[in-house]
């Protein structure tokens, strides 16, 4: 599910901020076939330090701010007659981004990414080598790439895991 599609059902009442990749800025942006850009929910992108960056948040409120460090960057208009996005074009550096969503100018939520620290490790051993598949899910569903969407933005901020497995039909 696309995290404006979560905000619009009404699944999530907390802004999403939706990181353009840097490397990307000022390029036309390359839409999946599912309608989506090149974005992530992460504040950590080193070696881009003073470059500018493109930043959408997605709220049902009618007014998102963005702030950097404790720094104010704008108040735009969100919620659904902007399709629930406020896009924001910044300047990247590491730290606190903040996104504040206002109704009728009160803070209504609130939604913050932070910079990863140091890279830790970590290790997984499977406890066999050859996983058999025990369920109807195709490998290019938008349901297996949903579950491996949210389980890659969750742990991004703080670690980078690489897995590999094989399926067995």
């Amino acid at each position: 599910m696309k995290p404006h599609s979560r905000n619009a059902s009404g699944l999530s009442k907390s802004p999403y901020i939706a990181v353009h990749k840097p490397e990307n800025y000022n390029k036309k942006p390359h839409v999946s076939h599912w309608g989506w850009p090149d974005v992530t929910s992460s504040w950590t992108w080193p070696g881009y330090e003073g470059k500018p960056i493109m930043v959408d948040v997605y709220s049902l409120n009618s007014e998102v701010e963005l702030l950097l460090n404790g720094k104010p960057l704008g108040r735009k208009p969100a919620g659904k007659p902007n399709r629930y996005i406020a896009s924001f074009k910044i300047v990247y550096e590491p730290g606190e981004l903040v996104a504040i969503g206002y109704e009728k100018g009160v803070e209504a939520s609130r939604t913050v990414l932070r910079t990863a620290g140091k890279p830790a490790n970590i290790h997984l051993k499977p406890d066999r080598n050859v996983l058999k598949a025990e369920f109807e899910i195709s490998p290019m569903s938008p349901w297996s790439w949903w579950i491996l969407q949210e389980i890659f933005v969750t742990m991004q901020p703080t670690i980078f895991i690489s897995l590999s497995m094989v399926l067995v039909l």
